[in-house]
């Protein structure tokens, strides 16, 4: 090969390896955005203020939709409240978001004892 061809083989290698690179860390950053802005301490949820509420039935703390009993109250605790309807139990957890309405998320587990739905509750 002579060096034209040389260098444009490393040219179009290196746009496409800088392009990669670029999607990889605006996903890595999406991620992350989200899971460090919700965090737990004191049985309290606490949600950051970028955090929308649209995210918290989708995923809290690593818990989604398929996470075991188990696992939800080892991470987030003893829930303030149990409720039982349609077939579901679903536990109670206080949360706070700096000006917001949100003061509690439960998460109901179906018969299998995993996540069926993420649920948050506001006060008027």
């Amino acid at each position: 090969m002579t060096p034209d061809v040389l260098g444009g083989v490393y040219l179009r290698v290196m746009k496409r390896s800088a392009v990669l690179l670029a999607l990889l860390l605006v996903a890595v950053t999406a991620g992350c955005g989200s899971s460090t802005k919700v965090s737990v301490s004191g049985g309290v949820i606490h949600i950051g203020r970028g955090v929308q509420t649209s995210s918290l039935t989708k995923s809290v703390v690593d818990i989604t939709k398929g996470t075991g009993a188990a696992v939800v109250h080892s991470r987030l605790g003893r829930p303030a409240n149990v409720n039982r309807a349609h077939g579901l139990t679903c536990s109670w957890y206080r949360a706070e978001q700096r000006d917001s309405s949100i003061d509690g998320l439960a998460f109901c587990f179906g018969p299998k004892q995993r996540v069926a739905r993420i649920m948050f509750s506001v006060h008027l």
